[in-house]
């Protein structure tokens, strides 16, 4: 599947944002050093160094927090992703779910890239307005749409995004999020996560295993999602 097939077939309104290997060329010829993170390691840019980073492979959840501590699991970044110094006026934390390698560049060889080559440029505009696109969602969207459907859209979200197929159109899915996780995203609690899960389990739409969840049934999980939102 193509990169625009891709996207047309993804949610735009999920936390998981797909980068483009558009972009790779100016970070690999211009790379001033690369970072290897191990799982579980966390990626703090100095937000004094003007310098840009590219995910050339693994996984970055991104949370971000107040001034009181209270913290927010707001998106992941996928390889090819994009990923800058972070701004001085709210805390933010980016861990490797899995190994994860990242080149950094001079931020000002990366803008006088992209100002001479547009469709570079396009790319990098469109993964910024996907995450705006998101924000809003959640601002705007999400408390109108149900518990139960915010819960289904994760697990669909996730099965588009990092699930593998099996045969019989089951979707095989590693579980990269915790249940406090989830909540963070969805806004529900995590007990009535686990009794919605639950109830896919009774309904015969979803397995659950110790690292991971099945879903046997994709497009019976779609109509329930529809189902809520009418």
């Amino acid at each position: 599947m193509d990169d625009a097939e891709t996207r047309n077939n993804f949610s735009k309104a999920n936390p998981f944002i797909r980068g483009n290997k558009a972009i790779a060329k100016v970070f690999t010829e211009n790379a001033h050093h690369h970072v290897l993170l191990q799982k579980g390691a966390g990626f703090c840019p100095d937000t004094n160094d003007p310098m840009i980073g590219y995910i050339t492979r693994g996984i970055l959840k991104i949370s971000i927090a107040n001034a009181d501590g209270e913290e927010k699991l707001i998106w992941f970044l996928d390889e090819n992703s994009v990923i800058s110094s972070f701004r001085k006026c709210f805390y933010k934390e980016a861990v490797a779910i899995k190994p994860t390698e990242i080149l950094i560049i001079k931020k000002d060889i990366f803008i006088d890239f992209m100002m001479k080559d547009r469709q570079c440029l396009d790319y990098y505009l469109e993964q910024l307005y996907t995450k705006i696109e998101y924000c809003m969602d959640t601002l705007l969207i999400q408390d109108k749409k149900s518990s139960k459907s915010k819960v289904y859209t994760l697990l669909q979200q996730l099965a588009k995004a990092y699930g593998t197929n099996l045969t019989d159109n089951e979707v095989y899915i590693k579980k990269i999020l915790t249940g406090t996780e989830m909540s963070s995203i969805t806004g529900v609690h995590r007990s009535n996560i686990a009794r919605y899960i639950s109830e896919l389990e009774h309904m015969n739409i979803v397995k659950r295993e110790k690292n991971s969840i099945i879903l046997r049934k994709p497009q019976l999980l779609d109509k329930l999602i529809e189902a809520e939102e009418i």
